[in-house]
């Protein structure tokens, strides 16, 4: 008995590891570290009214939608991979995200694009947890902490578009 018992412990150790070292290989995207930041502006025509990209650990993309973000509900978009060296430009833009920020809950701050000033989006997955955030651009309706992630986001587009 005690037998039988070791043989389905060692099945069990056996099938747990293969199945961890298939996720590892094969790991949904919806687990993964990612940063999506973009800006909008409502009252807008063209191409400059929307523009979201998705950093991960080893790239960048844009979306091809550019469709306004709800606010209430994730980004859907339909990225499509950058060049390694726009990935350059702006991959350190992960590391600036404020603790602040990370600890609250997804939602609005401040009042996003309510004078024609436009928003920013923000979403960030870490460890499989997902939050996201509708942020004003309109820095006398943010708390401070907020005001240089703000102008690093706005930077990183600008780099993004030259």
């Amino acid at each position: 008995m005690m037998e039988t018992n070791r043989i389905y412990f060692i099945i069990a150790v056996v099938v747990s590891l293969l199945a961890s070292s298939f996720v590892a290989k094969n790991g949904s995207q919806a687990n993964s570290d990612y940063l999506v930041f973009g800006l909008f502006y409502g009252e807008c025509e063209g191409s400059e009214c929307v523009q979201v990209y998705r950093l991960d650990n080893n790239s960048l993309y844009k979306d091809k939608n550019s469709h306004y973000p709800s606010f209430y509900s994730f980004y859907s978009g339909r990225f499509e991979k950058l060049s390694d060296k726009k990935y350059k430009q702006v991959c350190s833009i992960t590391a600036e995200i404020p603790q602040e920020l990370i600890k609250r809950k997804s939602g609005i701050i401040g009042q996003p694009d309510e004078g024609d000033w436009g928003g920013l989006y923000i979403e960030y997955s870490d460890k499989g947890e997902k939050k996201f955030w509708i942020i004003d651009k309109n820095k006398t309706n943010l708390p401070k902490y907020l005001h240089p992630f703000v102008d690093d986001v706005e930077e990183a587009i600008k780099l993004l578009n030259k």
